[in-house]
Order: C-alpha cells, then structure tokens, then sequence
C-alpha cells in the first residue's frame, strides 16, 4: 500500500477494513492524475518577451499578448510584434506594454509605460493617443497601468497619479482627465464595474466613487480613513455585481454591500464569518455562472449569494498574500465547461458542486505543467473564442489548455520505468463511492477512487508479498473483471486465479483451485454467464468455468483443444459460448457440447485476418469481432447461425484507425468504441466511415492492449494501453462546434509582394503578372497545425482542391481572364466553414490579343486583300494588253506576208 511521505508494502493481512481504508484515503490520497496538461509558448516560438501583463482577442480570433518588450499578435503558428521605433509616430510610444483592450468597434488598446496607443488589428497600423497640455510637456506622459470600457463607448484609462477617459465617437481620439493630477494617490481608484449604461461604480480599498455617464462627473460616495499618508492603493477587483443588482464592494473595512438604485448608495457591510472575520477582502469578482467569488490573504472564498455574510472555503494556501500590491481576480470558461480563477493567488480551477477550487502548480519535472510566474504579479487568464484558455504568467511565457487534448482523461502508471503496460481494468461501486481497479503487467493491481471533483486518486497498491497467503500470488496480471451484481473482483495470473471481495473484518485476495492444465496452457480472459452463476476462463489450450457459489474452486474444464490458442469468451443471448482464437471464432452449444469454426471468409490458416483477438456481442444480438490484422468484423444475429455467414469489414480502407482491434465495446447509442495500435476509433451503423482519436484527444498513447476495456457502473468507459488508462463518457465526446476564421496572410505576383492595404479590393493585372501566390491561414485556436483547407479559382477550377495542412497556392502562368480565390477549412474534428472569396483579379489581354488589334489585324488583312486583288487586276490588265499586242502583231505579220 503506497502512503503519503513515504512507499512501503504491507501484507493483505495487515490492511485490515481495507476497504473502509480505501474510502478515507480519499482526503489524503499520495497522488492525483495530471488530469490538466498545457501547451507553453514563449521566446522560443517568437514570443517578444517572457512576462505577460494582458491578454485580448481580436474580432478575426488572433491572441494578443502585452509584455515588456512589445505587443505581440499569435495566429496559433507566428508572433509579430508591435514595437516602440524611434522617430515614428506610427509605432508604439513605448515597447514596455501594462495593458491591452479590445473595443466594440474592433480596434485594439495598448497602454504602454509612455502612453495610450489605438491599433487597427487588419493592417497593425498604430495611432498614437494625444494628451492635452500640460499633460504632454511630462518626461513620461501618461503611463497607463489599466484599460477598461465603461458607459458603453467609453474607454478608461487607469495611471498610478491620475485617471483619464477617452470617447469612442470622438474623432480627435485625446485623452481627457477624469480625476485631477493632483489628488493624493491613496485615494485613486484602480476598480470600476459598469452598471446600467448610465452610471459606472470606481473604488479602491478606502473610496467608493460613482461616474455620471451623460456629463462623466466622478463624485465620491463613501471613503474610509481619513490619514493621507497612506500608501498607494492597486487592486484591479474590488468590486463585482451580484445578480441582483447590488454592488459587492472589497474595502480596507471589510466586505460591503452598495444597493445602486437606493438615494444614498451608501454601504453597508457585511459581517465576515469565523475564521476569517479579521480578514479584509483583497478582491471580489462574479463568475459567469454568476457565482461570488473573495480573495483573502489566506483563502479563496465562494461567496453565497443570496446570503453574502455566508462564505464557504474554495482553496486555502498558508502564506498570506501581501496586501498592497496589484491584486486581481479574474475568471474564465473553457470550451469543456470548466470555471477557471486567476490572480496574484495563482491559477485555479472549479472541481465538483462543492465549489472547491483545486490550485494548480508548478512542477518542473513536468513540462506540461503550468509555467512558473512571480508571486507578487500572478497570472493573467482569458478564455477565447474557441473554448481555450490562455494563461499569461510573469517570466514564464504564456501557457495554453486546450479542452479537446482532454476528452479523454488520461490515468499514468504509478511507475515511471516498469508496470507502464495496463493488462486489467475495472470499475467497482458501492452506488456512493466509485473505485477504479488497474492491474499492471509486472507490478500488481493499483486502486484509484474518485473524489469530490471527480478525479480519480490512488489509495493503494497490491502486489505479491512472501510469506502471505492471502497477498497476490504474483505481480503479473492478465486480466482482471467485476462480478455483475456485487462488488467482487476477478483477476486472472499467468497460472493463477484469485478474486477480492470487500470484507470489514479485513481485505484479502482468496486464491482459486486450479489443475495443472490451467497452469501449463496459462491464463486468458474472463467472462460470466449470462445467468451470473458461472465465471467462464480461457486459457491456450482450453475453456474452464468455475461456479460462483464455489468461488475457491476447483475449476471445470468445459473444452480442452491443443491447437487453438484461445483469447477471448463470452455468451451471447442464445446460450451460446464464442470463443475467439487463431482459427477463427469457435462457436460451442453447452448444452450439446457440439461447435463449429467460423473461419471469417479466410481460407488461409494462420492469417491475421482470421485471428479472432475481441469480441462483443451488441444489444441488438449482432457479433462484433476484432481480429489481430483484418479490421472489425460484424456478423448479423440472423447469419450467427451459418457456417459460412456474411461479412462486414472495416480496415484502414474503410477509415478504421489500425487493422488489430484490441477490445470493443458498445455505448447506450449503439456506438462502438474500438481500441488499437492506432489510437481510439468510434463507429456508429449509420456512419461512412469510422472516427478516429490520437494523442491530440489525450490518449495515453497510440497502443492499447488486448480485451483491457470496461464500462462502469457509473456509465464511465475504460480502454487501457502501454501508458496507463483512458477514462471517458461517450456521449461527452463531440465534435468542436466551431469552424477557423479563414483570411489571406500573403499575396504575391510574379513573386513580389503585394501591400496589405490593396488585397480588399479586385485587382486588375497586365498579361505578364500571371503567377499568383495566396498565403492563407484558418484561425483556429485548438490545434492549429491541424486545420484542413480546400480551395478553388473560380475561372481557372470549378472543384475543390484538397490541401490538406498546405497554407498556400500557387498558380503560374494564368491565361488572361476573371479569377475570384475561394477557402474554406476544417477543425480538427471536420467541422468545416463555409466559403470565403479572399482574392479577385483580372488578368488582362496581352496587347496583340485586344480589340483594337484585332481591328489592326482585320484592316490589314482587308488593305492586303485590296492590294492582292488590285495586282491580280493589274496583271490581269497587262496580260490582256500583252495578248492584244501579240494579236496585232501576228495580225501585221500575216498581212505583210500576203
């Protein structure tokens, strides 16, 4: 049994009300699953610099990132960075970048240490925001340290000496004072919480403010502490809406209820419950589930809301977070429907309807882990489009979760170098408490339970120990399966067989009887009958079965065959017992004993096409096999009783991940699940093809083992592999409803390119600018590299061409005429866009093809034509002439001859 501090092995002996043990170790478990991995990108992929202070997304779904060294804008493959260039009002006014903002209208707002700057995010064109004089004579200017929008087209402007505003509609874009320079800087406010368009709610921890929309007047409502001396106050969260209405307000006084529609607007507070009545708030926040959420220095509180005085722990740390620096609290939605918190605490998330937050870390061991950050600063979150998450930490990069890589939890090994290999998998509840039972190849059985939050952890380990009878007989295990019914568990040794049941009076493995036969041809795979009063047994040579009510044994040889290799059992509707083996699948009557071979249309022995390696029988009746090189078979329960029935086959032909399919088993919609050494396929009868998962979905890797696949009684599947064990719900298991945002990254003719600014509109081009690069991109934040693209150029191609992964077309050498460039492209789960024109242009007529040369060509030809018959004329003319004069002259001669 493996305990916290320390890894020790006990006798089954000493683990007396194990299973009592078991339900305790929940609360003080040795080690959780790495159920929440994350991607990292930092200066390596192109990020400016390592500490993030703002997070945004634009309207076309690029990341945008504020660091110390620039703005950076991340399309999921490149970082082009927006810098501070001296001498250009065209760049930013400083590359050190405090904050970023996305407004209504789609521009993007950079507060920088030496000002506020406007981006248009289609062409990163930079404006820089004037301030009024005196303002503007300062060696800094204004040094904005937070952005936010308030009465509706709005931006605020937060500085550590004074507070600005900025009027969205206003063409002259200048920075307008909202508070006066020079009031005394403990009592600025640093929150602020919109309320109904018509008013917008600033405090800090002393001062509560109220901002009039129609003339943007501050006036001060309430303020604590009267001495000026005080120290600058930073929190970005001192305020949050309840749903109904009233104002949550984190003062130096204690937590504070404001009623906005009340006259006075005066609060009122709200008395902390024990054992954090000493402790003032240092941020407060709603979640989109419009839950109330406190920072305090030691915990994090969820807030009940329709009783605010009632708070309940979500997370508790032992060091007191300082008071005075730059709190935050922030929350966000991952596209899997999981609440994630973030601050200067850390990063957590919401596990079970207890509302516990399990606070994530660090570990450097893991590289998918969490990146470090300083504690003083903590992390940035946002929640995009598309269902990620992005976490921005200071000098550690930015960190990415991606809510389909974890479609499937993944459950490691409890070993890093032996007893990866998982041979046996099962799930046993008591209809409270669920336990999850993994036997390993070479290092006994591992028993995880399931917690508050739904996360399975380890609570022991059985292995074989000498000198104890009741231990495991030895640490390979073959296959392991829960009794219908009850709670007991059957595992299957090389040359053994035992079960454990749970027993107050004290856990133990009871061993069964078993021949020397069982021994020499080694175990298989398990089953039970169908009326629960047999567990069926196979080993090489043979079918054994053991009745229930005499779990110790002896077993019962039901079919011994030298040559038939024998795997996997099970009984179907009718009775009879299928056994699947190197021949093909064995087909025995138990009552008659009489069986018959299928040999699977193979008429070549020994092909793995024939070798039945899974079985599972439908609710319909039908018989799905999986063979150990021939795909998935199904025979139809109608044909079961043909020695020759029909076949459907699915290989890798037909889109089937792997042609060795390793178990299988049928979810409540009729779907099937198939393990592999490819990965995870699904097959529903209704489908085309198959759909396949990989280690982007969270597979423990790509290789499954064979008939190590279970479905729980809590309705959870099971498959596990080489890499530990796959947990998931089906019908969990959907397609990512969003298709990328498609747009042309690059345009190039005759291999020059072609500015930004002229793409929109259709190009008109000479004859000889006839090659055509487009570069494309489908912005898609879940896997990028992923993305599938097809396109057409209408004029040249009317069917789509499938590029693949491919981000470009090339067109040379284009005839003239009228071309319009069409995309469209896929997630990564087929989900597909619908067309986009991104690209027009006209190719000219090269001169000599034109109208007016043609005119050319026709008036020549008809001036030729003229010449041709005016010389045909003229020598016709001079022929008749010479004909005449010959005529006369043979006329003269003649006559001069008489």
């Amino acid at each position: 049994m493996h305990c916290k501090g320390e890894c020790r092995e006990l006798s089954l002996a000493q683990a007396a009300g194990f299973w009592f043990f078991l339900i305790w170790a929940i609360t003080a478990s040795v080690s959780a699953a790495p159920d929440y991995r994350f991607d990292t990108i930092s200066l390596e992929h192109g990020l400016s610099q390592s500490s993030v202070f703002g997070l945004a997304e634009d309207p076309s779904g690029h990341l945008w990132v504020a660091t110390e060294q620039g703005l950076d804008r991340f399309d999921g493959f490149s970082v082009e960075t927006l810098r501070y260039q001296p001498g250009s009002a065209r760049s930013l006014t400083h590359s050190g970048v405090r904050a970023v903002l996305t407004d209504p209208n789609g521009s993007l707002w950079a507060g920088t240490w030496n000002g506020l700057n406007r981006i248009d995010p289609t062409d990163l064109s930079v404006r820089q925001i004037s301030v009024p004089p005196p303002f503007d004579q300062q060696p800094f200017g204004v040094q904005p340290d937070g952005l936010g929008r308030v009465c509706e087209n709005r931006v605020l402007v937060l500085t550590r000496e004074s507070l600005w505003w900025l009027n969205l509609d206003d063409e002259d874009e200048t920075l307008k004072p909202l508070i006066a320079m020079e009031t005394d800087p403990a009592l600025l406010p640093q929150s602020w919480q919109a309320f109904d368009g018509q008013t917008a709610w600033l405090a800090n921890a002393r001062t509560l403010w109220r901002l009039h929309c129609d003339s943007m007047q501050l006036v001060l409502v309430e303020r604590f502490n009267d001495v000026t001396e005080l120290e600058p106050e930073r929190s970005r969260s001192r305020l949050a809406f309840l749903p109904d209405g009233r104002l949550l307000w984190a003062s130096e006084d204690g937590l504070r209820l404001v009623d906005p529609a009340s006259d006075s607007s005066h609060s009122v507070p709200v008395e902390s419950p024990d054992p954090w009545r000493d402790q003032a708030p240092l941020a407060v926040h709603v979640d989109d589930q419009s839950r109330p959420w406190a920072l305090l220095p030691n915990a994090l509180v969820a807030i009940e809301v329709n009783n605010p005085g009632r708070w309940t722990a979500a997370a508790e740390w032992s060091q007191a977070l300082p008071e005075y620096i730059n709190h935050r609290l922030e929350s966000a939605r991952s596209g899997d429907g999981l609440t994630w918190l973030g601050g200067t605490f850390g990063v957590g998330v919401v596990e079970g309807p207890g509302l516990r937050v399990r606070l994530l870390e660090h570990d450097p061991a893991r590289p998918d882990s969490l990146p470090p950050t300083l504690g003083r600063v903590g992390y940035r979150i946002l929640a995009d489009r598309f269902g990620v998450l992005w976490i921005g930490a200071n000098l550690g990069g930015l960190a990415r979760y991606v809510p389909e890589q974890h479609r499937f939890s993944w459950l490691p090994p409890p070993h890093e170098r032996t007893g990866r290999i998982v041979r046996g998998v099962t799930e046993v509840s008591d209809g409270q408490q669920s336990w999850l039972w993994v036997g390993y190849d070479d290092a006994g059985i591992q028993v995880l339970a399931r917690d508050d939050g739904g996360r399975f952890v380890s609570t022991a380990t059985f292995r074989a120990h000498a000198g104890s009878p009741e231990a495991l007989p030895s640490n390979r295990i073959v296959a392991m399966a829960r009794e219908p019914g009850t709670q007991r568990v059957w595992v299957l040794g090389n040359d053994w067989l035992a079960w454990h049941a749970p027993d107050p009076a004290g856990g133990s493995f009871n061993p069964v009887t078993v021949p020397d036969a069982f021994r020499e041809a080694g175990g298989r795979a398990l089953a039970f009958s169908h009326d629960r009063r047999y567990l069926l047994v196979t080993t090489g040579r043979g079918l054994w079965r053991l009745p229930l009510e005499q779990a110790s044994g002896p077993l019962q040889v039901v079919l011994q065959q030298s040559d038939a290799d024998f795997y996997p059992v099970t009984q179907l509707a009718d009775d009879t017992i299928a056994i699947g083996c190197r021949q093909g699948l064995l087909l025995l009557d138990p009552d008659t004993g009489q069986r018959r071979t299928l040999s699977l249309g193979v008429d070549q022995p020994g092909s793995p096409a024939r070798f039945v390696f899974s079985l599972a029988e439908a609710a319909n009746g039908d018989l799905w096999l999986g063979t150990h090189g021939g795909g998935l078979v199904r025979i139809a329960a109608e044909h079961l009783a043909l020695d020759d029935p029909p076949l459907q086959r699915w290989t890798t032909e037909q889109g089937l991940a792997d042609n060795t399919v390793y178990a299988i088993l049928e979810d409540p919609a009729g779907c099937f699940w198939i393990s592999g050494n490819r990965g995870l396929s699904q097959l529903c009868p209704d489908w085309d093809s198959p759909r396949n998962f990989s280690l982007h979905d969270g597979l423990q890797a790509y290789e499954f083992n064979g008939r190590v696949a279970d479905i729980g009684p809590s309705g959870r599947f099971y498959f596990g592999g080489i890499n530990g064990v796959n947990s998931f719900w089906p019908e969990r298991i959907v397609d990512h409803p969003q298709p990328p945002a498609v747009r042309m990254t690059g345009l190039a003719i005759e291999g020059q390119p072609v500015e930004h600014g002229t793409w929109a509109q259709p190009l008109r081009l000479r004859h000889d600018q006839n090659e055509v690069t487009i570069d494309y991109l489908g912005l898609h934040s879940m896997a990028p590299n992923r993305v599938r693209y097809a396109h057409r150029l209408l004029g040249l191609e009317s069917d789509w061409v499938d590029a693949g992964t491919a981000r470009r077309a090339r067109y040379p050498a284009l005839p003239h005429g009228d071309y319009r460039f069409e995309l469209r492209a896929a997630n990564p789960d087929g989900v597909w866009s619908e067309p986009q024109v991104l690209f027009e242009a006209t190719i000219r007529r090269p001169p000599w093809r034109t109208l007016p040369a043609y005119l050319g060509y026709i008036l020549v030809l008809m001036a030729g034509m003229a010449v041709l018959a005016w010389s045909v004329r003229q020598r016709r003319l001079r022929l008749e002439a010479l004909v005449s004069q010959r005529t006369r002259e043979l006329a003269e001669r003649s006559e001069t001859v008489s």
